[in-house]
């Protein structure tokens, strides 16, 4: 979970851990990108609009690094020209805040059974 606003931050957590998702969280892109750099995810959120370093580098640090992981990405962004082109493929899903809870729930099972297919793959 990458999300600068602790309100934010801790309503996914909440919602993650009642799904049964084990959560990181970071409040920076920098810190995300050192967790991801040591640890394999199952399941990536990601607000754009970060301090330090943006959503945005740290989806351009998944694509050279760890391609595969794009797949369980959800982006989260108040900003829905956002959402407009410019990511690499295959992001797993775009969400607009404010977002609807059930759908979060869907989109994060949803993306998290594409990792754990995609890992099955020989």
């Amino acid at each position: 979970m990458v999300e600068d606003d602790p309100a934010i931050c801790s309503l996914f957590q909440t919602v993650l851990r009642r799904e049964g998702f084990d959560v990181d969280a970071c409040g920076t892109g920098k810190q995300a990108i050192a967790s991801i750099a040591t640890d394999r995810y199952h399941l990536i959120v990601v607000d754009l609009r970060l301090p330090e370093t943006s959503g945005r580098e740290v989806i351009a640090y998944l694509k050279k690094h760890h391609l595969d992981m794009l797949k369980t990405v959800i982006v989260v962004s108040a900003d829905d020209s956002a959402f407009r082109g410019g990511y690499p493929e295959p992001i797993c899903k775009f969400l607009a805040k404010p977002f609807d809870i059930d759908e979060f729930v869907k989109l994060a099972h949803a993306c998290s059974e594409t990792c754990d297919t995609t890992a099955a793959t020989p």
